[in-house]
């Protein structure tokens, strides 16, 4: 369906807007919610919108890229991706961020190490980068999420 932009813009504010104010309301974060097929609590709701939010933003190409990301909300964003993969099938791999984060992932083949910054890895993870700044991922490309 083609909508103007303004229209698109104008839904994206509602919805930003909606979400603050129901957030603003929450006073049990731990209450389970499903999302994405998943029991999770009302507290990863946030985590989940940031991870769309930064994933449509790379998706739109217009010059933001996951090296633009802060060092903070990249590591949430791994942790995030990663415990949503896990255990995922594809390849099998050993996840090492260089803030500390590991993870181990995937249920194909030989284990293969992965290494980089956690801004590097989310995106790699979630193909919207490639692996030529992931050590250890020797070419692998991931599908996108």
């Amino acid at each position: 369906m083609d909508r103007p932009g303004l229209q698109v813009q104008i839904d994206l504010d509602t919805s930003a807007g909606d979400l603050n104010r129901t957030l603003d309301l929450v006073t049990d974060w731990a209450r389970p919610v499903t999302l994405l097929g998943r029991r999770l609590t009302l507290a990863q709701v946030p985590l989940a919108r940031l991870q769309e939010v930064v994933l449509h933003h790379l998706d739109l190409n217009c010059g933001f890229t996951v090296g633009s990301l802060d060092p903070v909300p990249a590591r949430w964003l791994l942790q995030w991706h990663v415990g949503l993969r896990h255990p995922a099938h594809g390849p099998r791999l050993a996840v090492e961020s260089d803030s500390g984060v590991t993870a181990e992932l995937g249920d194909d083949g030989e284990v293969r190490r992965v290494r980089g910054t956690d801004a590097d890895l989310w995106g790699w993870l979630t193909g919207r980068t490639g692996p030529e700044q992931i050590q250890g991922a020797d070419g692998l490309r991931l599908p996108l999420i």
